[in-house]
């Protein structure tokens, strides 16, 4: 689903409001998205940033921000046995995955992370939070209002990945668009502002992506 797709789709839908545009994109066409992007292998670049602090901070409870249809989420619970994971997605169809993997230790909910206050409780609990390629489809201002009750609720580590698109991240002020409903966010900066101390951060071995490894002070 290149940049031309999403371009036209927000185009032919330019009636509706935003929030009201993400929602019926997702919802119509979030399960064929998320059924071909997960036959795709984990990073493992990314994947050795979440099982390095499991293994050496004490790591029991985590939530996945975006978590599709659960391949990360399913990874951990059957290398962690003793985790108890959360994760939160637009897509109806995670509900559907979630009891093909009949999993107790996995608890998954229907919703736009732009909603994530409602989630607050599993934030306050939780000693990791993760996502993988889902702030960019967030607005400057909608990711600025999840980073803020992030700050709020949060107090653990925290691993994110999202696009880079070759960029210098660490120097831009501003986000960029990447497409008409996605952009590239100055990740490091943003963050700080929002009381994640930097662990360890960079770009992918592909230089397509950009890790960030943090923890809420």
């Amino acid at each position: 689903m290149n940049h031309a797709y999403f371009d036209y789709y927000f185009y032919k839908n330019r009636h509706l409001t935003t929030e009201e545009l993400n929602n019926k994109f997702w919802k119509e066409y979030g399960a064929e998205y998320l059924k071909s992007f997960n036959q795709t292998p984990i990073p493992g670049y990314y994947l050795k940033e979440i099982e390095n602090l499991i293994e050496t901070k004490r790591v029991k409870t985590v939530f996945e921000l975006g978590c599709g249809f659960l391949r990360h989420l399913q990874y951990l619970a059957k290398k962690y046995p003793h985790l108890k994971l959360y994760g939160v997605d637009i897509t109806p169809q995670i509900l559907d995955r979630a009891r093909e993997l009949n999993n107790p230790s996995i608890k998954v909910f229907v919703d736009d992370i732009r909603n994530i206050e409602k989630h607050r409780e599993i934030l306050a609990k939780s000693d990791l939070i993760f996502s993988y390629g889902i702030f960019a489809y967030l607005n400057p201002a909608d990711l600025e209002k999840v980073c803020g009750v992030i700050q709020k609720h949060f107090r653990g580590y925290v691993v994110y990945n999202d696009a880079a698109q070759k960029r210098d991240l660490a120097r831009l002020t501003q986000s960029i668009p990447l497409s008409s409903q996605s952009y590239i966010h100055p990740y490091p900066a943003i963050f700080r502002k929002y009381g994640l101390e930097e662990i360890k951060s960079g770009y992918s071995p592909d230089r397509e992506s950009f890790n960030f490894v943090g923890k809420q002070k």
